[in-house]
């Protein structure tokens, strides 16, 4: 996502360091993704269950 073709025509070295280091903030970018996503997550359901509490008490 980030660092896809980073370093392309320089030379075929550095165009595949420039692919693995893309492959790499590929996957750094989705596990923060979905970390992101499932705190969030966790932050929606806390609140629903502190707005229902509050409603019922």
């Amino acid at each position: 996502m980030f660092g896809r073709g980073r370093g392309g025509g320089i030379g075929p070295g550095l165009a595949a360091l420039g692919a693995r280091c893309g492959a790499v903030f590929d996957a750094v970018s989705a596990v923060a993704l979905l970390a992101l996503m499932a705190v969030s997550a966790v932050v929606v359901a806390v609140v629903v269950v502190g707005v229902m509490a509050g409603y019922i008490s």
